[in-house]
């Protein structure tokens, strides 16, 4: 009984035992809690770019962007749940300043961790000097000799905060450009020399110089050629009396060059300067350089002065109506053409008006009136020797007719060839056949078979051709094609050799 006791009390504590056991080994630690990011600050070009961050964690996260960034920054994922990497996108910057702003990532229990974005601005774009802008140009003069002249002056000005300098030059001919600079004339004014008789042109160049720009730092502007005559001592003064214009009729959009002619011939001064009067009615009237224009029709009033023309000391002025029509303006003249008789010819004619154009186009002079012909386009079917000549169109509007330009239609004859004979035998042991070209142009000849040769490849008019075959070898026949071209038209001979 005793030993059956001792079994019991031995197998409960073995049940206990091999229990707690159990317990203990299938029982593991819990695992923390993690979370971190792998970048705290990021810079992009200000092209924009993309660039990630990575994210390590067990736990779920979420990615903010300011709501004042978001029109340029951008991120993805914005939310996840463990390990992860994070596109963070940033727009092209196009403000020449930098920007920045700070990406969040949280996750609960850790707080927020924040990534620093960084973007570069666009480059400046270049900015150069300033040309300087001259209000006031140098006036010509007349004195006598070894008289004090009056200071030559201009006055310019920029706006860029840039320094102007001066040079004075001098030219014999009526021209800012190509003139020899005169030393320690570098200031605003300069007062010309009376000792040599004569006239001489003076004028200066403005340089701005701008330190501060970007760009080019310096730029200039030359002024207007003043002229001033030099007359010798005792030499009487001759007034202008009168300016002949050559011509005061022009066409709206087409730059009218003025020209006029100074009484008497012997005058002193005789130098025009053009101007832009007061009163004008044409559209867009402008008078610059000695050209009058206008976009529209009407009167441009032109003012013609010659310094010190009236007296040795005061202008000689005279007012010019310009009448400016609204004429059709040809934009494209018509072109020569060279064709082959029998081909087509086509002339063409652009011209732009602001009333309705009509077109009638001539052959040779305008008793040579072409029926039918009234389009911007002229068009010659079937061309014949016959029909050479110069072309040309009348443009008519309300306001007037323009006439083109001439084109010439040069026809050349259209090719001709035969050849004879068309069909050639030479031998089984070879040799030579002859054949003619009768043509009135240029023409090619080749062969389609190696062994076939021909004694010329090209000439022109009419020609001899030798045809040479070897020794054939082979029991059957052969033939070969000779091809004869000039022009558009195309013969040929045929070539039979026998065979062995």
């Amino acid at each position: 009984m005793k030993k059956h006791l001792f079994y019991l009390a031995a197998a409960i504590m073995s049940i206990t035992l091999g229990f707690y056991g159990c317990s203990d080994k299938d029982s593991k630690p819990e695992t923390p809690d993690q979370f971190e990011i792998g970048a705290n600050a990021l810079s992009f070009a200000a092209a924009g770019e993309s660039k990630t961050f990575a994210v390590t964690a067990n736990i779920a996260w979420s990615v903010a962007v300011p709501s004042d960034a978001t029109s340029w920054l951008s991120v993805s994922p914005t939310s996840g749940n463990g390990n992860q990497s994070v596109t963070v996108t940033a727009q092209a910057n196009t403000a020449t300043a930098s920007r920045s702003a700070e990406v969040t990532v949280s996750a609960t229990g850790f707080g927020s961790a924040k990534v620093t974005v960084t973007q570069a601005g666009a480059a400046a774009s270049s900015v150069n000097a300033q040309a300087p802008n001259i209000t006031a140009q140098p006036a010509g003069a007349s004195y006598t000799q070894n008289a004090t002249a009056a200071p030559l002056t201009v006055t310019a000005s920029v706006s860029d905060g840039g320094t102007l300098s001066y040079q004075w030059y001098s030219n014999t001919a009526n021209s800012n450009t190509g003139g020899t600079a005169i030393s320690s004339a570098t200031s605003a004014s300069y007062t010309p020399p009376t000792t040599a008789t004569g006239t001489r042109y003076y004028y200066v160049v403005v340089t701005n110089t701008n330190n501060a720009a970007t760009g080019t730092k310096t730029a200039t502007t030359a002024s207007s050629a003043a002229g001033i005559t030099v007359n010798a001592a005792g030499t009487p003064f001759v007034a202008v009396m009168y300016i002949g214009i050559e011509t005061t009729i022009a066409t709206a959009g087409v730059p009218l060059t003025l020209s006029g002619e100074v009484y008497p011939s012997n005058a002193t001064n005789k130098t025009i300067v053009w101007s832009l009067g007061t009163g004008s009615t044409a559209a867009g009237a402008t008078v610059s350089s000695g050209q009058a224009s206008a976009t529209g029709a009407g009167i441009i009033k032109v003012v013609a002065t010659i310094a010190n023309g009236a007296t040795a000391t005061t202008p000689y002025t005279q007012n010019f109506d310009i009448n400016v029509t609204a004429r059709p303006i040809i934009t494209k003249q018509p072109e020569n053409i060279t064709v082959v008789e029998g081909q087509n010819a086509t002339f063409t004619v652009e011209a732009s008006s602001t009333t309705p154009m009509t077109y009638q186009w001539f052959k040779n002079d305008f008793f040579g009136e072409i029926s039918g012909a009234t389009a911007a386009t002229l068009t010659l079917t079937n061309v014949t020797t016959g029909m050479w000549g110069s072309y040309f169109c009348r443009i008519t509007n309300s306001d007037g007719i323009t006439g083109s330009n001439t084109a010439l239609l040069t026809v050349t004859p259209a090719p001709t060839l035969t050849v004879a004979p068309t069909s050639i035998t030479i031998p089984n042991a070879g040799g030579t056949s002859p054949f003619t070209i009768t043509s009135n142009t240029d023409w090619t000849v080749s062969s389609n078979q190696s062994w076939c040769t021909v004694s010329a490849s090209s000439g022109t008019g009419n020609g001899n051709i030798t045809v040479t075959a070897p020794l054939n070898t082979d029991p059957r026949g052969r033939t070969a094609t000779i091809t004869i071209t000039a022009g558009s038209k195309t013969e040929t001979v045929a070539v039979h050799q026998l065979g062995k």
